[in-house]
C-alpha cells in the first residue's frame, strides 16, 4: 500500500476528482490549506473577492492506493494539475506498513 498526497490549486479539484474516479480511486481526504509565499505580495481572487495575500490557498488531497494503481494515480494528477499556467502541483508518494481501521 502507498499513501499518495497531492497539493493542487483550488480550481483544479473538480477535474482531478473526475480523473481519480476514472483511475479507480474510491475515497479521498481533501483539506484546504494556506501555502506561505515568500515573494512579493500575491494578488488573486479568493472566494469572489480580490485579496492581497502573502499566502496562496491550495488543496491537499490524500489517498491510500494499492501498489498496482499508484502509477495511474500519479499520471492522472500530473495530467490535470500540471498545465503550466498555475502554480505547480506537488506530489508525494510514501510507503504504508499497516492500516488500522477502527
Amino acid at each position: 500500500m502507498k499513501k499518495v498526497e497531492a497539493i493542487i490549486p483550488v480550481f483544479k479539484l473538480g477535474d482531478i476528482k473526475e480523473e481519480l474516479q476514472n483511475s479507480g480511486v474510491e475515497e479521498l481526504l481533501v483539506t484546504e490549506m494556506k501555502e506561505l509565499v515568500f515573494a512579493a505580495l500575491n494578488r488573486e481572487f479568493y472566494r469572489g473577492a480580490l485579496a492581497f495575500l502573502d499566502y496562496r490557498v491550495a488543496i491537499k488531497i490524500e489517498m491510500i492506493c494499492p501498489l498496482a494503481s499508484v502509477a495511474a494515480v500519479k499520471a492522472a494528477v500530473a495530467r490535470v494539475a500540471c498545465d503550466g499556467r498555475s502554480h505547480p502541483a506537488i506530489l508525494i508518494v510514501s510507503d504504508i506498513e499497516r492500516v488500522f481501521d477502527f
